[in-house]
């Protein structure tokens, strides 16, 4: 079977595949990267952290979580040693899918130096995290 795409990121571009075991051009296109920030987010059951921007980043990124019900929450960006760089989230939280921005600052408002840093999602459900690569 020959599937043909009309896509501007695969123009006239022909795949052979068996009857059946086609994939979606969507699913091309996407293949390897992160869940979106969008609806695209699997549903999931339990507490869930994702680093849904760049990554690594120039300046900001999006960090998106899933709180299974609402719950008192705190999300920060530790650096190596495991200092506090940033809090970017600390209260009360609904339930459901939620996303926030780093902007690469520190608790003082100042830029934070390249490297490796890591977000930390604290709730009830436990903890989670994602590693984040801050490019200067």
């Amino acid at each position: 079977m020959r599937a043909t795409s009309a896509s501007p990121f695969f123009p006239h571009t022909v795949w052979l595949s068996l009857p059946g075991t086609t994939p979606s051009e969507k699913q091309l296109r996407t293949a390897g990267m992160p869940p979106s920030v969008a609806a695209d987010l699997p549903v999931e059951s339990s507490l869930e952290l994702y680093c849904a921007g760049a990554n690594p980043f120039l300046g900001t990124t999006t960090l998106a979580f899933y709180l299974p019900e609402s719950a008192p929450v705190r999300l920060s960006v530790l650096d190596v040693s495991g200092r506090r760089v940033a809090k970017l989230l600390d209260g009360v939280v609904e339930g459901g899918r939620h996303v926030t921005l780093w902007d690469g600052r520190d608790v003082a408002g100042s830029a934070a130096p390249g490297g490796v840093y890591f977000a930390l999602l604290e709730a009830a459900g436990g903890t989670r995290t994602a590693k984040l690569l801050l490019a200067r």
